[in-house]
């Protein structure tokens, strides 16, 4: 007879025959041990880039695995691979099963995978300094990565026309759009666009004193007075026809020897920022002299009715005096607008010759010391 598939445990067999003999006998149905086997090497790689591809991939045993079979089972419990290899899975925890000839099955190794993820542009630590009229002085600076696997490889693009770097920092930079994509060890990658702006300098107007008075044959010379130290150009041009006599980055200028008035155009530029044209007028002058009437009549004909000096001939007067014949002075002022009307203490002077002396500064700065003689005519 045949006693099978029951559990383990003791069992007894009585045996008895015909004539009243019996026998008794025992047995214990055991269970067999599972035959070990342990996972000793195994090639791992994590999931990357927010994908399901990491593996683990069993290399070595402590024994031949040719008599068993294998399972993994999720951390659920639920078999997700009848093959030796776990492959295209996420993060998480996996159990390797092994079952063995005698079908005794046991957990014999687990394993963890983790995920990666995507590598993250600090996007908050980048420096970006715009583009100054257009002389290509931008630079986007600092580029670091987050997250992702190390080392992380920075590759910045444009176009118009085409750039390319792998620096993390990058200068001299002309207004565009800038793409930089990062790559972690796994080639998993982020992707920023930065729009790299110009900035359009608003440059000083030059400042020179104007008018410059010179006698002709002299050399003038224009002397910038607000400064500008930024790598800047000042271009020298003729007013009428724009004509550019000179350019330097001073603002300092030359003009030779004038022979007549003339006037200039001053501008700052740097790159494609100008400045507005500062202007300089020359004045040439034949004599320092002053061009002052021989005779004058106040007569009431509305004609020559007053002796005096030209309309701002002078920077400075210190005194204007007409003497009579006898040495007389019978008028006197510092105000250059004051003329000699022909009258002294309200009365009318008689027709006759009449002397005049004139100090003061003249247009050149000069001190200067004139006289002469004035008709006066009724």
């Amino acid at each position: 007879m045949n006693f099978l598939n029951v559990p383990t445990g003791t069992y007894y067999l009585s045996v008895s025959n015909t004539f009243g003999c019996n026998k008794l006998a025992n047995f214990t149905v055991g269970v067999k041990p599972f035959l070990s086997i342990a996972l000793t090497n195994a090639s791992e790689k994590p999931a990357t880039c927010n994908l399901a591809n990491g593996f683990y991939v069993p290399n070595q045993f402590s024994t031949l695995p040719n008599f068993y079979t294998f399972i993994w089972q999720n951390e659920a419990g639920t078999a997700i691979n009848n093959q030796l290899a776990l492959q295209n899975v996420n993060s998480g925890t996996y159990k390797l099963l092994a079952e063995d000839s005698n079908g005794c099955k046991k957990n014999i190794h687990t394993a963890t995978i983790i995920q990666t993820g995507n590598p993250r542009i600090q996007r908050s630590l980048l420096n970006v300094l715009s583009d100054s009229c257009n002389l290509s002085k931008g630079s986007i600076s600092n580029a670091s990565a987050s997250v992702g696997v190390p080392p992380y490889q920075f590759t910045w693009s444009a176009s118009n026309p085409n750039f390319t770097s792998n620096q993390t920092s990058i200068f001299n930079l002309s207004a565009k759009t800038y793409r930089l994509i990062v790559k972690d060890a796994y080639s998993c990658g982020d992707t920023v666009n930065i729009d790299l702006n110009n900035y359009i300098e608003n440059l000083p107007t030059p400042i020179y004193f104007t008018p410059i008075k010179l006698l002709k044959g002299e050399e003038a010379r224009l002397l910038l007075q607000n400064p500008y130290t930024n790598n800047g150009l000042f271009t020298l041009t003729n007013d009428l026809n724009n004509s550019i006599f000179q350019q330097n980055s001073i603002g300092n200028f030359n003009l030779g020897i004038q022979r007549k008035s003339s006037t200039y155009k001053i501008e700052l530029s740097k790159g494609t920022c100008k400045s507005f044209a500062g202007l300089v007028k020359i004045m040439a002058f034949d004599s320092a002299e002053l061009k002052m009437p021989n005779a004058f009549s106040p007569n009431s004909d509305g004609v020559n009715e007053d002796f005096g000096l030209p309309f701002k001939s002078l920077q400075k007067l210190e005194s204007f005096v007409v003497y009579n014949r006898a040495g007389q002075a019978i008028f006197s002022t510092n105000n250059e607008e004051v003329k000699f009307t022909g009258y002294y203490n309200g009365k009318s002077l008689p027709v006759g010759t009449y002397y005049w002396i004139i100090k003061g500064i003249n247009i050149f700065g000069r001190a200067i010391v004139q006289s002469g003689s004035v008709t006066l005519l009724r």
